[in-house]
């Protein structure tokens, strides 16, 4: 018995090592990532820059840096920060109504509101992260225009590299006008 509670202290112990140097990774990036759109943020002439150090409010500033925006030629955002803060927060509120519709005693109404629910819980957060995609893209656009569909494939893929390409474009000035997502011949 004694050498499975020594066992089982070990475990105890190189899991705290673990978590701690999480914690600590963690913090840094956070840190690092904060700094980056902070002096971006900057850069760009924006007043309240320090909302990059603000976790959720960090989106809001991601979106006044990108500026007002086409999507796919159709839907104008003019105010881009504000709908990548608040667009989270509608979806779960939408999905959070409609699942108190799905517990209705009555399964001809359930069912459709559950339905409803699970596709909303799925679709919201892409369409969420295909905004902050082309958000990320229409800032990266003006300073790299022959490698940003390369950054944008690796930010959407590994989405750690995001200050790390904010860092690279500090010091470049911009070349080329932000991509507009606006399609021709369509």
């Amino acid at each position: 018995m004694n050498s499975l509670a020594a066992l089982a202290g070990v475990v105890v112990v190189i899991s705290a090592i673990f978590i701690l140097l999480a914690v600590l990774v963690g913090i840094a990036f956070y840190v690092f990532y904060s700094l980056m759109l902070y002096r971006l943020a900057k850069k760009e002439f924006i007043d309240h820059a320090w909302l990059a150090w603000i976790p959720y409010a960090s989106q809001y500033l991601l979106g006044q840096i990108a500026g007002p925006m086409n999507l796919f030629g159709k839907i104008r955002i003019e105010k881009t920060g504000l709908v990548l803060l608040l667009a989270p927060l509608a979806v779960w509120a939408a999905t959070l109504v409609l699942s108190l519709f799905a517990t209705i005693p009555f399964p001809l109404l359930a069912i459709p509101f559950a339905i409803i629910t699970v596709l909303l819980s799925w679709v919201g957060p892409i369409a969420i992260l295909v905004l902050e995609l082309c958000v990320l893209y229409r800032i990266y656009s003006p300073y790299l225009p022959k490698n940003t569909v390369l950054v944008y494939t690796l930010v959407s893929i590994i989405g750690v590299t995001v200050p790390f390409f904010i860092f690279s474009i500090l010091k470049k000035e911009p070349i080329s006008e932000p991509y507009d997502f606006t399609f021709q011949g369509a």
